[in-house]
C-alpha cells in the first residue's frame, strides 16, 4: 500500500525543538528528492503541527493524528504514523493508520507490536528505505 501522508510523533521519535524537528524534515525529504531550505521546510509545515494539548482528547485517543489527517485530506487508513510508544501506536491505529514503531533499543517491541504496530525499526534513517520498499 502506498501511503498518501507520513505522520510523524515529534517527542521521542524526532526531537524536542521545533527548529531541529523541521531540520530533520528536511533531511528526509531531501533524501527523498524534495529539496528546500530550513527556512523554506518551517514555512512549508507552519499550521501543520498538531499537537494532543490542543485537543479534546489526548492519547490513546485517536483525535491528533485524526486531526493531522484531516487538515491533509487524507482518510486515516491512507496514513502512516511513525510512533514511539504504546499509547501513540494506540492512536495511530483508533485512527485506521498502519503505524510502524521507531524503537532504538529492543526493550519495548513486544509492547509496541501488541498496541497494533505492523513493524519495529531502530534508526530514522531507514524510514526512505522502507517507504520506498512499499
Amino acid at each position: 500500500m502506498k501511503f498518501n501522508a507520513v505522520l510523524f510523533d515529534c517527542d521521542g521519535v524526532l526531537v524536542d525543538s521545533e527548529p531541529m524537528t523541521n531540520q530533520v524534515l528536511r533531511d528526509m525529504l531531501e533524501v527523498s528528492g524534495w529539496s528546500m531550505t530550513l527556512t523554506e521546510c518551517m514555512s512549508f509545515f507552519a499550521g501543520r503541527v498538531f499537537s494532543g494539548h490542543e485537543m479534546p482528547r489526548s492519547k490513546p485517543a485517536p483525535d491528533v493524528y485524526l486531526a493531522a489527517a484531516g487538515h491533509l485530506n487524507v482518510p486515516g487508513h491512507q496514513c502512516l504514523v511513525i510512533e514511539d510508544t504504546h499509547v501513540g501506536v494506540t492512536a495511530g491505529v483508533a485512527a485506521g493508520a498502519t503505524v510502524w514503531a521507531y524503537s532504538p533499543q529492543p526493550v519495548g517491541d513486544v509492547a509496541l507490536l501488541l498496541a497494533g504496530a505492523s513493524q519495529v525499526f531502530r534508526r530514522m534513517d531507514d524510514v526512505p528505505e522502507l517507504l520506498a520498499a512499499r
